[in-house]
């Protein structure tokens, strides 16, 4: 955020057939993702909700000025 107290980010939390990790290059269907925001100073990652997005570049979230919102397409 840009207050620089909270990392937020995309993360893959399903393997494909081949138990491969979510999030690489080059699948047809992309696992699921989730957007999660954790506090620098540490504590508990948070869900803030699952990206459902099948098309590349759905990791591209985006946080409001304020850093109160994050988006994502």
């Amino acid at each position: 955020t840009p207050d620089g107290k909270t990392v937020v980010y995309a993360r893959g939390s399903e393997v494909n057939k081949g138990s491969t990790s979510a999030n690489p290059q080059g699948l047809i269907k992309m696992p699921k993702q989730q957007a999660w925001a954790a506090d620098v100073n540490g504590g508990e990652p948070r869900l803030l909700g699952d990206i459902g997005c099948d098309k590349e570049a759905c990791e591209d979230l985006q946080v409001s000025p304020d850093g109160r919102n994050v988006v994502w397409p």
